[in-house]
């Protein structure tokens, strides 16, 4: 009997998951995913092989001398049962190909995206009677009160959200140890919402706002359909980027807010909690939302475990994005916000690799066509100095919120190459110091001046106005302050660095 591939996908998530601005709702929706897939291969162990179970996914080969027929909806029926039919999953089963494993993934895929195109993009709930629409997810029939902690009264939401809410609810002090698999970590405690994780009176400024942290893997699925060439191989890749570079960050970041008191809270009950949210944990993607004030170390300590991720000889790197905010900013909206700025990421990173080659000596002497290759064979196979990169943003009102992101671009920063900004994890705490000792010793009023000359086009007055600020540092710091613009200002986009991060860097903490 021919050997057979299983492939299990939720699809359609953005009303599974991200169709309210309520955290334990996003969380109930993103995790009920990963953990019903997981459930799914202890289910049918006795037939199919996990080969792997990313966060809406799963890939298993049919055990041998196990007969098909039937088990596509038998699968659907389980995926059912678990998710109380608010999910949409779809399944595709093909055979083997001897000795073309890519070609089978590939061929999974494309008959899970043609069954996709055919589905509803909603899982449609059953017809009930209600007066209004969900509370939360604004279009669902609202049919089950809903209150928290009393300030809401009257309002209902929908089944559908109250089956995710009430996941994500209990997941909130169990979700470390699912993730990790370790009972070390059994009802720790979280900060109850983004408000408590954010509240920190000795923070100034930064009191009430967090860092939305959104990271994306670069070319994971060209690299995967390149390697991947058996299902070992294909299992070993997810290993490689769970076990060698999430879990042991998620362990150490752990350890680091267990030791740091402006990392802990309390809970309205005196306990202490972390002030941390995770809200994806995939095979390609993480979010996760910390305080602002250590937003940047956060992505620091990420990249420290990301720098050394090598698959088969292949650098996986991987590109980020934060957005710093008010803590009650619209929570989709940031979503959309950190995930078009990981999209940037990407091309800022392609163009930034097109620019080393055309200006690098080292292929000074080649023909353009042979530069091309040089620079698309870097581009889908970006290193970890080219393409561990980060762009953020920082919000400091709604109204930076309304149009699209490029218009919001091209109005503030005018002349400014964006894709100059983007900061790379190699070299980033150096950045950041030499920002925060700039911040430390020089006006702000002062910076602004500069960013209106750059924005006016007056890059002749920018000299000037550098000689001044220093001239005002204190003598004993001068040296080094000098030293801190000669290595942030090289390029004058990047002044921009200075202002938009003026209150994101603080003091470093080992």
């Amino acid at each position: 009997m021919a050997k057979y591939y299983v492939q299990v996908e939720a699809v359609n998530l953005m009303h599974m998951v991200y169709d309210t601005h309520d955290i334990s709702t996003i969380r109930g929706g993103s995790f009920l995913l990963l953990a019903v897939i997981r459930r799914l291969a202890h289910h049918f162990a006795d037939r199919l092989e996990k080969i792997t179970t990313a966060a809406s996914q799963g890939l298993f080969a049919v055990k041998e001398g196990i007969d098909i027929g039937g088990i596509e909806v038998e699968i659907l029926d389980f995926l059912c049962q678990e998710t109380a039919g608010h999910a949409t999953f779809l399944v595709a089963v093909e055979p083997d190909l001897p000795n073309n494993f890519s070609g089978v993934l590939e061929r999974l895929q494309a008959q899970i995206r043609r069954k996709q195109w055919r589905m509803p993009t909603i899982a449609i709930p059953e017809y009930d009677e209600a007066e209004a629409e969900c509370f939360l997810d604004g279009w669902r029939p609202g049919t089950v009160d809903y209150s928290v902690d009393g300030r809401e009264t009257g309002a209902k939401i929908s089944a559908a959200t109250k089956f995710r809410r009430d996941q994500g609810v209990r997941l909130k002090h169990d979700l470390l140890r699912r993730i990790l698999g370790d009972r070390t970590y059994d009802d720790a405690l979280n900060a109850k919402d983004l408000g408590e994780l954010a509240a920190h009176s000795g923070m100034g400024v930064l009191d009430g706002k967090i860092a939305y942290i959104h990271v994306d893997g670069n070319s994971f699925g060209r690299i995967k359909r390149a390697l991947c060439t058996t299902p070992e191989i294909r299992q070993a890749f997810d290993e490689q980027i769970q076990d060698g570079c999430r879990a042991p960050f998620l362990r150490e970041l752990l350890e680091r807010i267990d030791n740091d008191d402006d990392f802990l809270t309390q809970d309205r009950n005196g306990k202490q909690a972390r002030r941390l949210e995770v809200l994806l944990w995939g095979g390609d993607e993480m979010t996760l939302i910390v305080p602002a004030w250590c937003g940047w170390q956060v992505l620091d300590l990420y990249y420290q475990h990301a720098q050394n991720l090598i698959f088969e000889g292949v650098a996986l790197s991987q590109r980020a994005a934060i957005v710093f905010c008010h803590h009650n900013t619209p929570i989709l909206q940031i979503r959309r916000i950190a995930e078009e700025l990981v999209g940037q990421a990407k091309k800022d990173i392609k163009n930034g690799i097109k620019s080393t080659v055309e200006s690098a000596d080292e292929f000074a002497g080649m023909s353009k066509k042979d530069k091309d290759e040089v620079i698309a064979r870097l581009s889908d196979y970006p290193n970890h100095r080219d393409g561990n990169a980060i762009h953020y943003l920082a919000l400091e009102s709604f109204d930076m919120l309304r149009g699209s992101l490029g218009d919001f671009l091209n109005k503030y920063y005018k002349k400014a190459a964006f894709e100059k900004l983007l900061v790379y994890a190699e070299g980033m705490k150096t950045t950041l110091d030499h920002l925060h000792l700039i911040q430390a010793n020089v006006p702000r009023g002062k910076i602004l001046k500069v960013i209106d000359a750059l924005q006016n086009g007056s890059r002749e007055q920018v000299g000037p106005l550098q000689k001044e600020m220093l001239a005002s540092v204190a003598p004993n710091r001068r040296a080094q302050v000098s030293a801190a613009f000669e290595n942030i200002v090289a390029e004058y986009d990047h002044w921009y660095w200075i202002a938009d991060l003026w209150d994101y860097v603080p003091e470093w903490k080992a």
